[in-house]
C-alpha cells in the first residue's frame, strides 16, 4: 500500500529533494555546484516539477524541520477534486480575460485621453503631475488653493476603478475640505472607449467648481436693507 500511495511518495521525494538542497547551501559542501535536477513526482499525472538549487532558493530560507512538519500536515490533504480543479481553470481563464479588457482600455482610451489633458494642461501653464505603479496610472493637478488626483486603476479582478479625490485648502490649517467620488466599470465585456474621456472632464470640472466667486455682498447694520 505504502508505493501506491501518492501523497506518501510526494514526502518521500520532498524529503530528499530537502536533503540535497541544505547540501548545496551549505558553503563546505562538495556537491555545492554539481547538484543534479532532482524531480518531484507528480501524483495527478501532471509534468513533474523540477528545481534546482541555483535557481530555486525558498528551500534555502526555510528551515527544514519547519518544512517537513508543514508537509505532514498538509500533504494527506493534497489531493483536490476535479470539480475544483475545473472551476479553478475556468477562473483564471476569466481573470486572463477580465486583464486583457483593462490593458486594451488602458492602450486605446485611457493613455490617449491623458496625452491629450496632458498637452493642455502644459499649454496653459497649469501644474500638474502624471505617475504609475503597479497596475494603475495617477495625475494630480495643483492649482492655487486646491489640488485634485485622478487614480484609474483594477481595484478588482472584474473592474476598473476611476478615484477622484478633490481638495480644498482652508484659510486655517485644518480647515481643508475632501471630496471623493468613485466610478466603476465591468471588465466582463471591453469598456467603451468614450469613458476615459468622460472620466477625465468629470474630474477636470469638479476641480474647477467654485473656483470663481462672485462679488462680495455689502455689510449692513441690523434690520436695514440696501438702497434701490
Amino acid at each position: 500500500m505504502e508505493d501506491h500511495w501518492p501523497n506518501r511518495k510526494l514526502i518521500r521525494n520532498c524529503e530528499s529533494w530537502i536533503e540535497r538542497v541544505h547540501s548545496c547551501c551549505n558553503p563546505q559542501s562538495e556537491v555545492r555546484n554539481s547538484i543534479p535536477t532532482h524531480p518531484i513526482e507528480s501524483y495527478d499525472s501532471r509534468p513533474p516539477l523540477a528545481f534546482r538549487c541555483d535557481t530555486f532558493t525558498l528551500g534555502c530560507m526555510l528551515d527544514k524541520s519547519f518544512v517537513n512538519w508543514w508537509l505532514g500536515r498538509v500533504a494527506p490533504f493534497a489531493d483536490v477534486t476535479p470539480e475544483k480543479l475545473a472551476a479553478e481553470r475556468e477562473s483564471l481563464q476569466r481573470q486572463q480575460d477580465y486583464n486583457q479588457n483593462y490593458a486594451d482600455f488602458l492602450n486605446s482610451s485611457v493613455l490617449p485621453a491623458i496625452d491629450t489633458v496632458v498637452k493642455m494642461l502644459a499649454q496653459a501653464r497649469v501644474v500638474h503631475r502624471v505617475s504609475t505603479w503597479g497596475n494603475q496610472i495617477a495625475m494630480r493637478i495643483h492649482l492655487a488653493w486646491r489640488w485634485g488626483e485622478l487614480v484609474i486603476a483594477q481595484r478588482h479582478e472584474d473592474c476598473v476603478t476611476f478615484e477622484h479625490h478633490i481638495i480644498t485648502e482652508g484659510e486655517r490649517r485644518g480647515d481643508d475640505s475632501a471630496e471623493d467620488h468613485e466610478h466603476q466599470y465591468d471588465l466582463r465585456d471591453p469598456i467603451p472607449e468614450s469613458i476615459a474621456m468622460q472620466e477625465l472632464q468629470f474630474f477636470l470640472s469638479r476641480i474647477a467648481q467654485d473656483l470663481v466667486e462672485g462679488p462680495p455682498e455689502p455689510e449692513l447694520p441690523p434690520g436695514e436693507t440696501p438702497a434701490e
